[in-house]
């Protein structure tokens, strides 16, 4: 089930990535916006594709480590959502602002934040010296 499951999100960040990589030239945010975007859909490809070839070489550790990473990348899109509401409400709330205007304050600013929290945080996590169970052991007591 694993492998199954493994192959789909695979090739659907195969898929994402390499639209990534179309769409990140006309972001709203300009060079900044593809720059970020740009850098995120190839590094998410790169992860994936490191990951992929870790487990091709019976590399469980470096596997899991890769996808941690990957998984990082791929709640960009949730963490962008999520800075956009708190950079608009800021800037509506305590300046005023009006509401296109910190939208497109904000959308400078997400190319950047939606991933590069997200890695320093499987970054972190990482470094902290997490483990891994070894494959086939389970967490859970009897």
């Amino acid at each position: 089930m694993h492998r199954a499951v493994g192959r789909v999100v695979v090739a659907s960040i195969a898929v994402a990535g390499a639209a990534g990589l179309v769409l990140a030239p006309h972001s709203l945010a300009g060079a900044v916006g593809t720059a970020g975007f740009g850098l995120l859909a190839v590094l998410w490809l790169a992860f994936a594709g490191t990951a992929v070839r870790a487990i091709r070489h019976r590399d469980v550790a470096a596997h899991r480590r890769w996808m941690v990473r990957t998984f990082a990348l791929t709640y960009a899109a949730v963490t962008l959502r999520l800075w956009l509401g708190v950079l608009i409400a800021a800037q509506t709330a305590l300046a005023g602002v009006p509401g296109q205007v910190a939208f497109d304050r904000a959308y400078l600013l997400v190319p950047f934040l939606a991933w590069v929290p997200n890695l320093l945080v499987a970054e972190w996590y990482l470094a902290a010296g997490r483990r891994f169970p070894a494959a086939g052991q389970g967490t859970a007591s009897p």
